[in-house]
This record gives structure tokens, C-alpha cells and sequence, in this order.
């Protein structure tokens, strides 16, 4: 057996040899800060992040599908996750910002309204190509968003999927660079969405008919049934003018 070969299954054995059998990643915002993207300039309007409190209560609860690092279960909260990255990414992209509830009971004050949720997640941990002693985290997730008008259009329903997406090569504490991946990865789902919703706005904006002018009401008199109405008197006219033709001569 070659010495590669042994520092590496050495490097695979040192993933599985941590203390503990579960760990809890929580919500960075100073991750989200610096992988939140904008997407063009702002579109008028407010956005509401519409979700339940089980959605937002959601905790991821997996291993990873290799052996490797698979005697730590990692604990993630997606639902926490989802709704601040959808707040954080779209008060960005919409001029009067974003807000979270749970009711669309004043849907007609929002420009959109967005229901986003986690679907799938996988990872495991692999050694680093190249490497003798780094590992990364290989991570999947599809997100599911649902976008609506005021008026209940569908504006966007997909599932938007991240593929594999490799961490950084590091020797560290890999549930910890799993959050820190997790929370990337969500962020580019995110702007995904923001992308095709602000396009589906402006289409909709485009088709929509164009207003009609209204003719401003007539103030009528009002009389009662069978009485003869009295209109006002025309405004005044000027005199008319008598053209009177030239004599003509008739030898």
C-alpha cells in the first residue's frame, strides 16, 4: 500500500474520530453579509416572506451519506435560515424592502409575495483533491419557491436546485464548515429566485392592459318623476352676422 494511500485513509479516519454524536449549526449573519448578492437595481414595491411558524421552526437533522465524519449527526436550522436569507436578499430588490409573516390577510400592500422552503439536502466529506490531510464538504440542496401576485397569480414556481457544490479545502472541524457552506449555497438559491421573479414582475407589468380615461360626470338637475326638467340656459352667443350680398346690375 502506498504512503498516499495511508494518509489518506488516515485523513478519512481523523473525520470520523470527533467527540459527540451531533452537533447544531446556527444562522450567521455575518455569513449571509458577505455572501448575500444584489440583483440590479430595485423594483417599486414591498415584498412579504410568507411562511408558518412549522416552516420557521424547521430543523434539518442528517449524517452524511459516506462513512466518513458519519458519527456526527448535524443539526441545521433550514427554516430560520430560509426566512432571513429570502428577507436579507429581498429588501435588497425591492425599493420598500421585505417584511415576514404568516398571514397574506393584507396581500394588496406587498408588490409580490414570496413562500420559499428547503426540500432536499445531502452532503458528506471527502478528502481534498490534491491533498494529503485537507478535507471539503460536498453538499446538495433544492429549495422550492412559490411566488405570488397581490392577486394570487402565480408569478414563479420551481425548485431550484444547487447541484454538488464543494466547501474550501480546510484541516478544521468540518460540521462547522458544513453551516458555513450551507448558508452560501442558500444565499445563491436565493438570488436565483430573486432574479426570476423581478423578471416575472416586469412581464407582467408589460402585459398588463393600459388604463382607459374616464369621462368626468355630468351634474344633471334633479327634478321628480314627471316634472319637466329645468336646464340652465345656454351660455351666451354672440350676435349672428347678416352677410347681405352685392346689388347686382342687370343691364
Amino acid at each position: 500500500m502506498s504512503a498516499g494511500r495511508i494518509f489518506r485513509m488516515l485523513a478519512v479516519a481523523g473525520l470520523v474520530a470527533v467527540t459527540g454524536c451531533s452537533t447544531t449549526v446556527r444562522y450567521s449573519p455575518d455569513v449571509v453579509a458577505q455572501h448575500i448578492q444584489r440583483v440590479g437595481a430595485p423594483l417599486p414595491g414591498k415584498v412579504l416572506v410568507h411562511t408558518t411558524p412549522a416552516q420557521d421552526a424547521y430543523v434539518y437533522g442528517g449524517r452524511p451519506s459516506t462513512f466518513a465524519g458519519s458519527a456526527v449527526k448535524a443539526n441545521i436550522p433550514f427554516g430560520q435560515m430560509s426566512r432571513e436569507i429570502a428577507l436579507k436578499t429581498f429588501e435588497g430588490a425591492f425599493r420598500q424592502g421585505a417584511v415576514a409573516g404568516h398571514s397574506m390577510r393584507n396581500a394588496a400592500d406587498y408588490q409580490v409575495i414570496i413562500m420559499p422552503q428547503i426540500t432536499h439536502f445531502n452532503y458528506f466529506y471527502r478528502v481534498s483533491p490534491g491533498s494529503l490531510i485537507q478535507s471539503v464538504a460536498d453538499v446538495q440542496m433544492k429549495m422550492r419557491a412559490k411566488v405570488l401576485s397581490p392577486q394570487a397569480v402565480v408569478l414563479v414556481d420551481r425548485e431550484y436546485d444547487s447541484h454538488r457544490v464543494l466547501s474550501d479545502p480546510t484541516a478544521g472541524y468540518m460540521p462547522k464548515v458544513l453551516g458555513k457552506v450551507a448558508h452560501t449555497v442558500l444565499c445563491d438559491l436565493m438570488a436565483d429566485v430573486a432574479r426570476d421573479v423581478k423578471l416575472a414582475v416586469l412581464q407582467q407589468a408589460m402585459t398588463a392592459p393600459a388604463a382607459r380615461p374616464v369621462a368626468p360626470p355630468v351634474d344633471t338637475p334633479r327634478t321628480a318623476p314627471g316634472e319637466p326638467r329645468d336646464y340652465p340656459p345656454p351660455a351666451a352667443l354672440p350676435d349672428p352676422v347678416q352677410v347681405i350680398p352685392d346689388p347686382v346690375m342687370v343691364d
